[in-house]
């Protein structure tokens, strides 16, 4: 599959973008391949099967050996049979949950092809998916050197084309990277800067960032892009349960863990009364207007509540 000449797209649900997990170039390459030939709408079977040749990865290595290729590709998919991702699940039951990517492998005689078959637990975060989901051309990410600029991308789409302030503990947690690049220089050099020279220069996506301080040492990085051509739009559900996950423009380490139920049913009570006819208003305020005031911490409706108190108390005062 020359998948450059194609237009497969990636479905990934949410859940999967900002799970914490750890592969290598190939193995991501090859979950890719695998990803962008489901149907993401529809019911993916627990025993389907897909298939990933050595000209799927040649272009990967300098080599162009075919023997050479074929053992990277037998390693790549031995290491991804035993990778796991870790998602926070936020439920009063489970506090995080850990996933297996395939459930089995078979080797095909004199082919150089590789048959994998997704794990039943992955499933549901890659088929029938109609809400909380990022899609994007596989042809974006194809060209990448950096599995830590597929990372970067994808985290990118999911949030939408603004400002995004990202803590740096929150990134390498994700990256599962928390004992490596001790020293921030090469953490820039190796991860950061190394993502933004890629997807600049391939993707959809462009992007700047810098460096946010407390003091000397830098806290956080602050990524300025747009999406040039645009994803399609999100839909109502989606744009809440962004919302809900993300409420500010800002993600710690620390303040990113599950909420509780108490806040998911206050953001989940947010009717269409409430929104009014076309979902646009809450509490008389536009979405894009609580979205841009929400500080770290507030669900929706907690947000609206407040701008509105705050902005009837401005007007008083100016009276």
């Amino acid at each position: 599959m020359d998948a450059t000449q194609t237009n497969f797209v990636v479905v990934k649900h949410n859940d999967i973008i900002e799970a914490k997990y750890q592969l290598s170039i190939f193995e991501e390459r090859i979950l890719l391949i695998c990803i962008s030939q489901i149907d993401s709408m529809s019911k993916l079977p627990i025993n389907h099967k897909f298939e990933v040749s050595v000209s799927d990865v040649a272009d990967l290595l300098e080599t162009k050996e075919k023997g050479s290729i074929y053992t990277n590709l037998n390693t790549a998919v031995n290491r991804l049979f035993q990778r796991v991702l870790v998602i926070d699940t936020p439920t009063e039951d489970i506090k995080q949950s850990q996933i297996r990517w395939l459930s089995r492998i078979d080797y095909l005689n004199k082919k150089g092809v590789i048959r994998l078959t997704f794990s039943p637990e992955i499933i549901p975060y890659l088929s029938e998916l109609n809400r909380d989901f990022t899609k994007y051309q596989l042809e974006n990410v194809f060209n990448f050197k950096s599995v830590y600029s597929t990372r970067i991308y994808e985290l990118l789409v999911r949030w939408g084309g603004r400002e995004k302030e990202v803590c740096v503990d929150w990134i390498k947690e994700r990256l599962q990277i928390e004992n490596k690049y001790s020293r921030m220089d090469n953490f820039k050099k190796n991860v950061i800067d190394m993502a933004m020279k890629e997807i600049n220069r391939d993707t959809n996506v462009k992007v700047d960032y810098k460096p946010v301080k407390k003091g000397r040492n830098i806290v956080a990085f602050k990524f300025t892009y747009t999406i040039t051509q645009p994803q399609k739009k999100a839909s109502l559900q989606q744009q809440q349960h962004s919302l809900f996950l993300n409420p500010p423009d800002v993600i710690d380490a620390k303040k990113s863990t599950p909420k509780t139920e108490t806040t998911k049913k206050q953001f989940s009570s947010s009717s269409s009364t409430e929104y009014g006819p076309k979902g646009e208003f809450l509490w008389g305020l536009k979405r894009a207007d609580v979205e841009r005031n929400a500080k770290v911490g507030e669900g929706y409706e907690q947000a609206a509540k407040r701008i509105v108190e705050e902005r009837k108390i401005a007007k008083s005062n100016a009276v």
